[in-house]
Protein backbone atom coordinates (compact mmCIF):
# COMPACT_ATOMS: atom_id res chain seq x y z
CA UNK A 1 0.00 0.00 0.00
CA UNK A 2 1.34 3.37 -1.00
CA UNK A 3 2.18 5.83 1.76
CA UNK A 4 0.48 9.19 2.17
CA UNK A 5 1.18 11.81 -0.42
CA UNK A 6 3.63 14.61 0.30
CA UNK A 7 0.78 17.09 0.53
CA UNK A 8 -1.08 14.93 3.10
CA UNK A 9 2.09 14.36 5.11
CA UNK A 10 2.66 18.10 5.18
CA UNK A 11 -0.85 18.66 6.50
CA UNK A 12 -0.31 16.03 9.24
CA UNK A 13 2.95 17.64 10.33
CA UNK A 14 1.33 21.07 10.44
CA UNK A 15 -1.50 19.71 12.61
CA UNK A 16 0.97 18.11 15.04
CA UNK A 17 2.90 21.36 15.32
CA UNK A 18 -0.28 23.26 16.16
CA UNK A 19 -1.14 20.74 18.93
CA UNK A 20 2.35 20.71 20.40
CA UNK A 21 2.63 22.70 23.66
CA UNK A 22 4.43 26.00 23.24
CA UNK A 23 8.03 25.99 24.35
CA UNK A 24 8.77 27.76 27.62
CA UNK A 25 11.79 30.04 27.79
CA UNK A 26 14.62 28.71 29.94
CA UNK A 27 14.22 31.46 32.54
CA UNK A 28 10.55 30.47 33.09
CA UNK A 29 10.76 26.68 32.94
CA UNK A 30 12.21 26.02 36.39
CA UNK A 31 9.79 24.65 38.96
CA UNK A 32 9.48 25.97 42.51
CA UNK A 33 11.73 23.09 43.59
CA UNK A 34 14.48 24.49 41.40
CA UNK A 35 14.30 28.04 42.67
CA UNK A 36 16.84 29.27 45.17
CA UNK A 37 15.11 30.65 48.29
CA UNK A 38 15.92 34.24 49.16
CA UNK A 39 18.09 34.88 52.21
CA UNK A 40 15.97 36.19 55.07
CA UNK A 41 18.29 39.14 55.52
CA UNK A 42 17.52 40.24 51.93
CA UNK A 43 13.74 40.52 52.43
CA UNK A 44 12.55 44.08 51.74
CA UNK A 45 9.40 45.88 50.59
CA UNK A 46 10.75 46.20 47.03
CA UNK A 47 9.01 42.99 45.91
CA UNK A 48 5.90 41.09 47.00
CA UNK A 49 6.03 37.35 47.61
CA UNK A 50 8.86 35.05 46.64
CA UNK A 51 10.26 32.12 48.55
CA UNK A 52 12.22 31.73 51.79
CA UNK A 53 13.44 28.70 53.66
CA UNK A 54 14.36 28.38 57.29
CA UNK A 55 14.04 26.55 60.56
CA UNK A 56 11.28 27.40 63.04
CA UNK A 57 12.93 28.79 66.13
CA UNK A 58 9.84 29.46 68.23
CA UNK A 59 6.06 29.50 67.99
CA UNK A 60 3.56 31.47 70.06
CA UNK A 61 0.35 29.95 71.38
CA UNK A 62 -2.68 30.60 69.16
CA UNK A 63 -4.93 33.25 70.70
CA UNK A 64 -8.38 34.59 69.94
CA UNK A 65 -9.03 38.20 68.97
CA UNK A 66 -12.18 40.28 68.65
CA UNK A 67 -12.59 43.71 67.10
CA UNK A 68 -15.47 45.66 65.55
CA UNK A 69 -17.76 42.65 65.62
CA UNK A 70 -15.22 40.36 63.96
CA UNK A 71 -13.29 37.59 65.65
CA UNK A 72 -10.70 35.01 64.81
CA UNK A 73 -7.42 33.39 65.84
CA UNK A 74 -3.81 34.45 65.35
CA UNK A 75 -0.35 33.12 66.10
CA UNK A 76 3.18 33.77 64.91
CA UNK A 77 6.43 31.88 64.55
CA UNK A 78 10.04 32.92 64.01
CA UNK A 79 11.97 31.43 61.09
CA UNK A 80 15.78 31.56 60.94
CA UNK A 81 18.38 30.81 58.31
CA UNK A 82 22.14 31.37 58.30
CA UNK A 83 21.67 35.11 57.62
CA UNK A 84 18.89 36.37 59.91
CA UNK A 85 15.55 35.64 61.56
CA UNK A 86 12.09 36.97 60.78
CA UNK A 87 8.64 36.85 62.38
CA UNK A 88 5.83 35.15 60.43
CA UNK A 89 2.17 35.96 61.25
CA UNK A 90 -0.75 33.63 60.57
CA UNK A 91 -4.39 34.68 61.01
CA UNK A 92 -7.76 33.90 59.48
CA UNK A 93 -9.64 30.72 58.73
CA UNK A 94 -6.50 28.64 58.10
CA UNK A 95 -4.88 29.58 61.42
CA UNK A 96 -5.78 26.34 63.21
CA UNK A 97 -4.54 24.07 60.41
CA UNK A 98 -1.28 25.99 59.96
CA UNK A 99 -0.69 25.97 63.72
CA UNK A 100 -0.86 22.17 63.72
CA UNK A 101 1.45 21.98 60.69
CA UNK A 102 4.25 24.17 62.08
CA UNK A 103 6.62 22.50 64.56
CA UNK A 104 9.50 24.15 66.39
CA UNK A 105 12.86 22.82 65.19
CA UNK A 106 11.61 21.77 61.76
CA UNK A 107 12.52 23.45 58.48
CA UNK A 108 9.97 24.83 56.01
CA UNK A 109 9.84 26.54 52.64
CA UNK A 110 7.38 29.47 52.56
CA UNK A 111 6.03 31.17 49.45
CA UNK A 112 3.24 33.52 48.29
CA UNK A 113 3.54 35.62 51.43
CA UNK A 114 3.30 39.37 51.91
CA UNK A 115 5.99 41.50 53.52
CA UNK A 116 5.12 44.35 55.87
CA UNK A 117 7.13 46.69 58.12
CA UNK A 118 7.41 45.73 61.77
CA UNK A 119 5.56 47.76 64.35
CA UNK A 120 8.40 48.89 66.67
CA UNK A 121 6.11 48.38 69.69
CA UNK A 122 5.69 44.66 68.94
CA UNK A 123 8.98 43.91 67.20
CA UNK A 124 10.40 40.51 68.24
CA UNK A 125 13.42 40.18 65.91
CA UNK A 126 16.11 42.50 64.58
CA UNK A 127 14.56 42.38 61.10
CA UNK A 128 12.81 45.54 59.87
CA UNK A 129 10.05 43.49 58.22
CA UNK A 130 7.81 40.53 58.97
CA UNK A 131 5.86 38.08 56.81
CA UNK A 132 2.09 37.68 56.66
CA UNK A 133 0.69 34.36 55.40
CA UNK A 134 -2.71 34.14 53.71
CA UNK A 135 -5.00 31.48 52.22
CA UNK A 136 -2.89 31.35 49.04
CA UNK A 137 0.43 30.96 50.85
CA UNK A 138 2.29 27.68 50.46
CA UNK A 139 4.10 25.88 53.29
CA UNK A 140 6.34 22.95 52.43
CA UNK A 141 8.28 20.95 55.01
CA UNK A 142 11.92 20.41 54.05
CA UNK A 143 13.32 17.09 55.37
CA UNK A 144 16.92 16.43 56.34
CA UNK A 145 19.46 17.55 58.90
CA UNK A 146 21.67 19.72 56.69
CA UNK A 147 19.39 22.74 56.96
CA UNK A 148 19.90 26.42 57.74
CA UNK A 149 20.49 27.40 61.34
CA UNK A 150 21.21 30.73 62.99
CA UNK A 151 24.08 31.11 65.40
CA UNK A 152 22.56 32.74 68.47
CA UNK A 153 24.97 34.55 70.76
CA UNK A 154 24.02 34.34 74.43
CA UNK A 155 25.22 36.76 77.10
CA UNK A 156 25.74 36.36 80.82
CA UNK A 157 23.41 37.79 83.43
CA UNK A 158 26.11 40.29 84.44
CA UNK A 159 26.27 41.56 80.85
CA UNK A 160 22.56 42.45 80.97
CA UNK A 161 23.63 45.51 82.97
CA UNK A 162 24.95 47.08 79.75
CA UNK A 163 21.92 45.99 77.66
CA UNK A 164 19.44 48.67 76.66
CA UNK A 165 15.91 48.65 78.05
CA UNK A 166 13.50 46.76 75.74
CA UNK A 167 16.46 45.09 74.04
CA UNK A 168 15.94 41.39 73.29
CA UNK A 169 18.67 39.12 74.65
CA UNK A 170 19.43 35.41 74.97
CA UNK A 171 20.99 33.98 78.14
CA UNK A 172 22.01 30.71 79.81
CA UNK A 173 21.27 30.34 83.51
CA UNK A 174 20.45 28.17 86.49
CA UNK A 175 16.89 28.36 87.77
CA UNK A 176 17.24 29.54 91.38
CA UNK A 177 13.62 29.98 92.41
CA UNK A 178 10.18 29.40 90.91
CA UNK A 179 7.41 31.31 92.68
CA UNK A 180 3.75 30.45 93.06
CA UNK A 181 1.56 32.18 90.42
CA UNK A 182 -0.50 35.18 91.53
CA UNK A 183 -3.80 36.28 90.02
CA UNK A 184 -4.43 39.94 89.16
CA UNK A 185 -7.56 41.79 88.04
CA UNK A 186 -6.74 44.03 85.08
CA UNK A 187 -8.35 47.25 83.90
CA UNK A 188 -10.04 45.49 80.99
CA UNK A 189 -11.96 43.32 83.45
CA UNK A 190 -9.92 40.20 82.71
CA UNK A 191 -7.96 38.26 85.32
CA UNK A 192 -4.39 37.27 84.53
CA UNK A 193 -1.74 35.21 86.26
CA UNK A 194 1.80 36.33 86.95
CA UNK A 195 4.82 34.37 88.12
CA UNK A 196 8.23 35.73 89.15
CA UNK A 197 11.11 33.28 88.64
CA UNK A 198 14.67 34.02 89.76
CA UNK A 199 17.62 33.16 87.49
CA UNK A 200 21.37 33.06 88.30
CA UNK A 201 24.67 32.18 86.68
CA UNK A 202 28.38 31.94 87.47
CA UNK A 203 28.87 35.71 87.25
CA UNK A 204 27.28 35.81 90.72
CA UNK A 205 24.31 37.85 89.47
CA UNK A 206 20.59 37.12 89.70
CA UNK A 207 17.69 38.50 87.70
CA UNK A 208 13.92 38.05 87.81
CA UNK A 209 11.98 36.64 84.86
CA UNK A 210 8.39 37.94 84.90
CA UNK A 211 5.98 35.43 83.38
CA UNK A 212 2.42 36.41 82.45
CA UNK A 213 -0.62 34.43 81.30
CA UNK A 214 0.32 31.66 78.83
CA UNK A 215 4.00 31.84 79.89
CA UNK A 216 3.24 30.99 83.52
CA UNK A 217 4.62 27.57 84.41
CA UNK A 218 7.37 27.47 81.77
CA UNK A 219 10.07 26.82 84.41
CA UNK A 220 8.02 24.83 86.92
CA UNK A 221 10.07 22.00 88.38
CA UNK A 222 13.34 23.26 86.83
CA UNK A 223 15.02 24.57 90.01
CA UNK A 224 18.78 23.87 89.96
CA UNK A 225 18.79 23.06 86.24
CA UNK A 226 20.60 24.82 83.40
CA UNK A 227 18.31 26.48 80.85
CA UNK A 228 18.80 28.57 77.71
CA UNK A 229 16.23 31.24 76.93
CA UNK A 230 16.17 33.22 73.67
CA UNK A 231 14.48 36.52 72.86
CA UNK A 232 13.54 37.91 76.25
CA UNK A 233 13.09 41.65 76.68
CA UNK A 234 15.16 43.64 79.20
CA UNK A 235 12.99 45.79 81.48
CA UNK A 236 13.48 47.81 84.67
CA UNK A 237 11.64 48.11 87.98
CA UNK A 238 12.74 50.07 91.06
CA UNK A 239 16.31 50.46 89.82
CA UNK A 240 16.80 46.79 88.98
CA UNK A 241 16.72 45.10 85.61
CA UNK A 242 14.39 42.20 84.93
CA UNK A 243 13.31 40.09 81.97
CA UNK A 244 9.96 39.63 80.22
CA UNK A 245 9.15 37.04 77.52
CA UNK A 246 8.23 38.16 74.01
CA UNK A 247 6.17 36.39 71.36
CA UNK A 248 9.48 34.96 70.09
CA UNK A 249 10.79 33.60 73.40
CA UNK A 250 12.03 29.99 73.34
CA UNK A 251 13.24 27.80 76.23
CA UNK A 252 15.73 24.91 75.99
CA UNK A 253 17.08 22.79 78.84
CA UNK A 254 20.49 21.15 79.13
CA UNK A 255 18.78 17.79 78.67
CA UNK A 256 17.37 18.95 75.34
CA UNK A 257 20.78 20.30 74.25
CA UNK A 258 23.39 17.77 75.45
CA UNK A 259 25.99 19.26 73.07
CA UNK A 260 25.65 22.82 74.43
CA UNK A 261 28.98 23.46 76.14
CA UNK A 262 27.77 26.52 78.06
CA UNK A 263 24.80 24.71 79.59
CA UNK A 264 27.06 21.79 80.54
CA UNK A 265 29.54 24.24 82.10
CA UNK A 266 26.79 25.85 84.19
CA UNK A 267 25.54 22.44 85.33
CA UNK A 268 29.00 21.43 86.53
CA UNK A 269 29.55 24.80 88.24
CA UNK A 270 26.24 24.61 90.10
CA UNK A 271 26.69 21.02 91.29
CA UNK A 272 30.31 21.62 92.35
CA UNK A 273 30.08 24.91 94.22
CA UNK A 274 27.46 27.24 92.71
CA UNK A 275 24.86 26.46 95.35
CA UNK A 276 27.24 27.93 97.99
CA UNK A 277 27.56 31.32 96.26
CA UNK A 278 25.99 34.66 97.13
CA UNK A 279 24.38 36.67 94.35
CA UNK A 280 23.59 40.31 93.57
CA UNK A 281 20.81 41.87 91.51
CA UNK A 282 21.53 43.50 88.15
CA UNK A 283 21.17 47.20 88.87
CA UNK A 284 20.29 49.84 86.29
CA UNK A 285 23.50 51.87 85.71
CA UNK A 286 23.49 55.43 87.00
CA UNK A 287 24.11 58.28 84.58
CA UNK A 288 27.58 58.84 86.03
CA UNK A 289 28.43 55.14 86.10
CA UNK A 290 30.12 52.98 83.49
CA UNK A 291 27.59 50.26 82.55
CA UNK A 292 30.34 47.67 82.52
Amino acid sequence: MAGPSKSLAGKLNATLKRKRAPEVPDDQSSSSQGRTPKNIIDITMDQVGGQVQGRVKSKTPARSWQRDGSRGEIFSFIVVDSTAQINVIVAGEDCENVYKQINVGECYKLSAFRQKPCNPKYKVTDHHFELQLSKISKIEEVPGNDLPRENVTSITIAEIKSSSLKENVSINFIVYEVSEPQTFSCRDGETRQKQNDVLEDDTKRIITLNLWSENVGELDGQEGRAINIENVSVREYKGKKNLTPTSGTAYKSARECPDDDRLSELTVWWEKDGYNCEFEDVAVPRADEDST
